[in-house]
């Protein structure tokens, strides 16, 4: 499948979730995470049973095993799961990774995982700098940080979601911009999808 038909095409279930993926398709919020975090079972009573995000602190047999907060959830993978790591397809998932899951809650607990997004993270914040291969941003939270841009990288509108034909040309220090990607070790992102701000485009 196409990496525009999936992104089309995966049903996403929760409000955050589209957000997260498909920023300006849905309320536009200004980001606060940079960094995933998971909120206790205590704190989120109305939680989607058919989604899950945690940290891999296990492989089986028949998938992984995430933990999230204080619960833990066997997630069974099969050869119609749907797996993104930076792009759409057979990526490895490894103990250590953190992955968003979406699929069918089962009888016994257990997830059967339909997509699983993994080690992808969301930045928000200004340019304050740009090369030929990223940008150094201020986020909203006042840290600087590193961008580098994937080799399918799309550059796109938040309000409609449309590609911006200029692409990389759109992306002009002190604009605010959105980007998610694969978060990488030692703080680093990499960036799959840029979204400018409504004000900006």
């Amino acid at each position: 499948m196409k990496r525009r038909s999936f992104l089309r095409n995966v049903t996403l279930g929760g409000a955050a979730v589209a957000n997260f993926l498909y920023p300006g398709l849905t309320n536009i919020v200004k980001a606060q995470n940079e960094s995933p975090s998971t909120p206790s079972v205590e704190e989120r009573p109305d939680r989607d049973p058919n989604f899950f995000g945690g940290t891999v602190v296990e492989q089986t047999p028949e998938g992984i095993v995430l933990a999230g907060g204080d619960e833990l959830k066997a997630v069974r993978i099969s050869e119609e799961t749907a797996v993104w790591k930076e792009f759409y397809g057979n990526h490895p998932i490894r103990v250590g990774d953190y992955a968003d899951v979406r699929g069918t809650a089962l009888p016994d607990g257990t997830l059967q995982a339909e997509s699983i997004w993994v080690n992808i993270g969301r930045l928000d914040g200004i340019i304050e700098s740009k090369t030929p291969s990223g940008l150094t941003i201020a986020t909203w939270r006042g840290s600087k940080r590193g961008i580098e841009f994937s080799t399918q990288m799309e550059v796109i509108r938040a309000s409609d979601g449309n590609p911006i034909p200029e692409r990389l040309d759109a992306l002009i220090t002190g604009m605010s911009i959105g980007a998610v990607g694969l978060r990488l070790p030692n703080n680093g992102f990499r960036a799959t999808r840029v979204w400018t701000w409504p004000q900006d485009s």
